[in-house]
Order: structure tokens, then C-alpha cells, then sequence
């Protein structure tokens, strides 16, 4: 059994970012009276980052478990999926810049028994994409052709040639046909 936790170099820079947008929005709405219109779009950002910025301190606390039989989540929103009932794997990436460099992933996972969602910050996230995209592969779970870009960028996923005549519904032919 494998444990990870989410790096703290990139909590504390989440958190770091989130300090310094609300202190931007809130210290005008603090120091200055304001007309109404100008409150409230100072006020909103203030809100969405002092959210982000208590999400990501509550993100300390999780701890993803990776055995063979599926994986486990504790802490905030604690999950347990196992491979065997694994029915959706969803690997997005979210660009930061317009050129796509400087960007995260985010690996979404459905089974019957709950559903769970990482991003690229967690130590050992290479290797629960690939413990997914296995048992997504031995449960015939059908993968978009962006989650297959976003193993491949991974090295998971060596062959991207479509199959001229797709067996699934994504087009890229049978899961199991893939190099690994």
C-alpha cells in the first residue's frame, strides 16, 4: 500500500496566491467607502479567493492510499473506489498560459461506490493514473481522446494512432490495443 499527501511547496503557494488576491480586493472595501456597484466587484473576487484560499489549507489534511484492490481518500470528502467497480477516468489539464505550458491536471475517477478527484499536486499522482488507466483499460471504461492526449503527455500512453474502424465510442479503438 502506497500513501501520498499533496506537496507543500504547491499548497503554500496556492495559499500565498490566495493571501495576496483577497488582501488586494478586501483592503479597498476595508479602507474606503464605496459606491455599491464598486463593493460588490471588489466583494466577489474577495469571496472566490478567500474560498480557494481556505480550500487549499483544508487540502493539508488529505491522504490518498493506493493498494491493489482500489484507492482511498481521507480527510476532507473521504472516498474509497475500488478498480474492480471503476466506471468513468477522466485526466483534464488546465493551462495557466495561452501557449499550454504552466498548467495542472486534475484525474476524476466513478465507480458505484463514489467518486474521486485529484490534481497534479499530489506526490504520486503519476502512479494513480496509471493504476487507473489499468483498471480503466481491464473494465473496458470508454476514454475521451483529451484523456488519452493527457496520459500520453504522461508517458502511459505511447500509441495514439485512431483505429479506422473504432470499436468504442471514442474512436480510438479498443482500450486494451494501447501500448503502455
Amino acid at each position: 500500500m502506497s500513501g501520498y499527501r499533496y506537496s507543500s511547496a504547491a499548497l503554500n503557494g496556492d495559499l500565498t496566491r490566495a493571501g495576496i488576491g483577497f488582501a488586494l480586493c478586501a483592503t479597498p472595501i476595508a479602507l474606503v467607502s464605496l459606491q455599491p456597484w464598486l463593493l460588490l466587484l471588489l466583494a466577489t473576487p474577495a469571496g472566490l479567493f478567500a474560498i480557494f484560499g481556505v480550500r487549499t489549507w483544508l487540502r493539508r489534511g488529505i491522504r490518498v492510499a493506493l493498494d491493489d484492490s482500489g484507492v482511498t481518500a481521507t480527510g476532507l470528502g473521504s472516498a474509497r473506489l475500488s478498480w474492480d467497480e471503476l466506471s468513468r477516468f477522466k485526466l483534464s489539464y488546465f493551462s495557466t498560459r495561452r501557449d499550454r505550458t504552466n498548467g495542472w491536471m486534475q484525474l476524476s475517477l466513478r465507480s458505484s461506490s463514489g467518486r474521486l478527484s485529484i490534481d497534479s499536486n499530489l506526490d504520486g499522482f503519476d502512479e494513480i493514473c496509471d493504476r487507473a488507466f489499468r483498471a480503466a483499460t481491464d473494465n473496458d471504461v470508454p476514454l475521451s481522446s483529451a484523456s488519452l492526449r493527457n496520459l500520453a503527455e504522461l508517458g502511459l500512453v505511447t500509441d495514439l494512432a485512431p483505429n479506422p474502424q473504432p470499436s468504442s465510442s471514442t474512436g480510438w479503438g479498443n482500450p486494451a490495443d494501447w501500448r503502455r
